[in-house]
């Protein structure tokens, strides 16, 4: 685990030193997401956005459970901007069983999630909400999140 945290953080520092004519952010967010985590990290090259995160929640019967997910946003204007967003992502543990599934309420599957929502810019600050659906074997459901994020890097802001 140790490895791929060094290899991701290697690979952002690698992508600001190539892509120094594009407008790249760093950002960290929490919040409730199910595709990007109760925290989780972005990167942002011009309109295109790679992000990681970690859920955790409860089942039913008590246990905890944590999921890990990755995603691909296009935002329509630039990390410094307000904007429309589309994102598709995937969590390991992102749906929770009920009776007619999962008889004990002790199994998770995982997910392909795909959002759209407003990403509200201040500053350096981000607020995001929107609403999806989202998709595994069992069935469809609807899908919330609402995170706050924090700009930590960037390279240039457009004018």
């Amino acid at each position: 685990m140790k490895k791929i945290i060094l290899s991701l953080i290697l690979s952002t520092i690698f992508l600001f030193l190539v892509n120094a004519q594009t407008y790249n952010a760093l950002s960290v967010h929490g919040g409730a997401s199910w595709v990007s985590g109760n925290i989780g990290i972005e990167y942002q090259i011009s309109k295109f956005a790679l992000s990681t995160g970690w859920a955790t929640g409860k089942l039913p019967s008590g246990t905890r459970i944590h999921s890990f997910s990755g995603s691909f946003t296009y935002y329509n204007k630039n990390w410094n901007e307000s904007s429309i967003y589309g994102t598709v992502g995937y969590a390991t543990q992102g749906f929770t069983g009920r009776d007619f599934y999962f008889p004990y309420y002790d199994k998770t599957v995982s997910s392909i999630i795909v959002l759209g929502g407003y990403r509200a810019v201040i500053n350096n600050v981000n607020i995001k909400a929107g609403f999806g659906i989202n998709l595994n074997k069992y069935e469809s459901r609807v899908e919330l999140e609402f995170l706050i994020g924090y700009t930590l890097f960037h390279n240039k802001s457009p004018k």
